[in-house]
């Protein structure tokens, strides 16, 4: 690393700005009196390595022949170039500047308290390891090659760790990894990483890659444009001054199953080119940020959008994925560029839509609740394909579901053993109209049903309803209509 950019990020740490050669010198003759002032008791414990076995649990590789404690500063800088190795224990203590490669693994994690700590050669933190900053005026930077593929990471309490020489993660398949800057003023950056893979462990436990931003704790990792389908992964940025910056990414389609992205209580995920999200459960409680501005695609995916404050103009695509808007009440969002819901499930509540640019919906369920009204002038035909339990639904007075245009109506093809159909239903007053529909052929299975007091399924144009047999119903029940006088 030249001085230039060890300068940037001695200055992004809080410190001064050294040479390599400056920084070595300073090392070798003595601890910083800002290390020093606070202590009861001075204690620079030196690495000599006469062991020869390259383990910091062995007291004789140490000047004063003990293993360093939770009191002590490190310093671990010999002729030649060496190997030290964390290989068992919480080993803390309060800080290190080494010249050695440094490695964590085995069953080991190493802690750090209080005051500047470098590696100036290369750092390992082994799968299934952690490496842990805390405190206020903690502050660690490696310049050297760093490797933490499958470790976990924590900057907490105000602590700040700069890992410039990592350039990618793999979660690899390890159990319940983290990336957590916890704190006002912890931070961890990740300045030159851009690939990110989650665990594949997975498990009966759920395990994930967790990058979490807590407490007004920051993760910077600017540099990642995509989360492959590779492991699971979760985001979470939760509480005020909370954030997680992704500024390059623009596709998140990490395993289906166990990965989430939670914007939480004021907390920021920034990812202003994100275009699509895969295989993500995605909780949005209208009061933390989450770039959606260019979001084009969901697949494999669920969103839930509790307030106002988000952006989805551009949003093009839902395949096999759940859009769900109910629990925002005063403000429809832009869908105008919506154009494909395919297995997909789209829900609205109190405010209502038109989408003229929506033209297909096959095996999709619209829920339609609070009085709203959705309006798909552009739908000609609607074909429940395979899906499960796919349901043409409103719910309470003044809901209402309106397929003009629509002339074709076909059920869904896969029964199986728990009985699926096309569900087609207006409840506590709500309406489905679909003036245009001819005929339902048999062609799956399919059921009507109107219950309540001015519920109604308009049905005008309707001559035949004879759809495949076995799993289908028509029932008009406590006052509710079908409307169908041409059958």
């Amino acid at each position: 690393m030249n001085s230039f950019t060890r300068k940037l990020f001695a200055a992004a740490l809080g410190g001064v700005g050294l040479s390599s050669t400056s920084c070595r010198l300073r090392s070798r003759l003595s601890v910083p009196a800002s290390r020093l002032e606070d202590r009861v008791v001075p204690a620079l414990v030196s690495w000599t390595g006469d062991a020869d076995d390259g383990l910091w649990s062995t007291a004789k590789n140490w000047n004063n022949n003990a293993v360093p404690t939770s009191n002590d500063d490190v310093m671990i800088d010999v002729p030649g170039e060496q190997t030290v190795t964390i290989n068992a224990g919480n080993v803390t203590v309060r800080s290190i500047t080494s010249f050695e490669n440094l490695t964590v693994n085995g069953s080991a994690s190493l802690t750090l308290t209080s005051g500047f700590s470098t590696v100036d050669a290369m750092f390992q933190v082994a799968n299934n390891r952690r490496f842990h900053a805390q405190g206020p005026t903690t502050r660690f930077i490696c310049y050297g090659q760093t490797t933490v593929d499958g470790a976990t990471i924590w900057a907490t309490q105000g602590a700040r760790i700069l890992l410039p020489g990592v350039t990618a993660y793999d979660g690899l398949d390890a159990s319940f990894p983290e990336l957590r800057a916890e704190g006002l003023g912890s931070e961890l950056v990740l300045a030159n990483m851009t690939a990110l893979e989650g665990t594949t462990f997975g498990g009966g436990g759920g395990s994930r890659l967790t990058i979490q931003a807590s407490g007004g704790g920051r993760i910077t990792m600017p540099a990642v444009t995509s989360v492959p389908a590779a492991g699971f992964v979760r985001l979470n940025a939760n509480g005020a001054n909370s954030k997680i910056d992704m500024s390059s990414l623009t596709s998140f389609t990490p395993t289906a199953g166990l990965s989430y992205i939670d914007a939480l209580n004021s907390g920021a995920i920034v990812c202003p080119l994100l275009t699509q999200i895969a295989g993500t459960v995605v909780t949005l409680d209208g009061k933390g940020t989450f770039d959606t501005g260019k979001l084009d695609s969901l697949v494999s995916s669920t969103m839930t959008v509790g307030g106002k404050g988000y952006n989805l103009s551009l949003l093009t695509t839902l395949s096999s994925s759940t859009l769900d808007l109910s629990q925002v009440s005063d403000q429809a969002f832009d869908l105008s560029s919506l154009k494909t819901v395919t297995r997909s499930t789209l829900g609205v509540a109190t405010v209502s839509y038109s989408l003229p640019n929506v033209t297909s919906i096959n095996g999709s369920s619209l829920f339609v609740t609070g009085g709203a009204k959705l309006t798909l002038p552009g739908v000609a035909a609607y074909d429940g394909l395979d899906a499960s339990f796919p349901e043409l639904r409103t719910e309470g007075l003044g809901s209402e579901l309106v397929l003009a245009n629509m002339t074709a109506l076909e059920g869904t093809t896969f029964g199986g053993s728990g009985g699926s159909r096309l569900t087609i239903q207006a409840l506590g007053g709500g309406r489905v109209t679909m003036p245009a529909v001819t005929s339902v052929p048999a062609a799956g299975f399919v059921r009507l049903n109107a219950n309540g007091a001015n519920s109604k399924i308009d049905m005008s144009s309707l001559t035949s309803f004879t759809p495949t047999a076995g799993l289908s119903y028509i029932d008009a029940l406590n006052s509710g209509a079908i409307v169908c006088p041409l059958l």
